[in-house]
């Protein structure tokens, strides 16, 4: 069962006053392994019928994503062409990047990887 059917099968049947162990029995009933799981079902009605009004998801916080620049791909390609043997933690380090960000450009950009030892 599509995910937006679902909500609106739970925000009508909790509009209606039914308890989230009716609706999710009538939601097995019907769809059967496609249904959602009770906890699932039980925190959809409670956001329905305390404080939610609408179906689409909130926008979720994430972190934002590192930018990978011209500047930070040509400085990977020069510590990888200078030395060889560097780890990517040092690499990373000296870009003043997470650990995560040398071997990702490495690897999209540069079209090489590192091997672990």
């Amino acid at each position: 069962m599509p995910h937006i059917e679902c909500l609106v099968v739970i925000k009508f049947l909790t509009a209606e006053g039914r308890k989230p162990s009716e609706i999710h029995g009538r939601l097995r009933n019907v769809f059967k392994n496609a249904s959602p799981s009770y906890s699932t079902v039980k925190r959809w009605a409670k956001l329905f019928e305390f404080e939610r009004s609408f179906l689409d998801d909130e926008p979720q916080l994430k972190r934002p994503p590192e930018a990978t620049t011209e500047e930070k791909i040509t400085l990977v390609k020069g510590e990888n062409l200078s030395d060889r043997r560097l780890t990517t933690k040092v690499i990373a380090s000296r870009l003043g990047s997470s650990q995560a960000t040398a071997p990702r450009i490495s690897e999209e950009h540069l079209f090489t990887k590192k091997i672990k030892r």
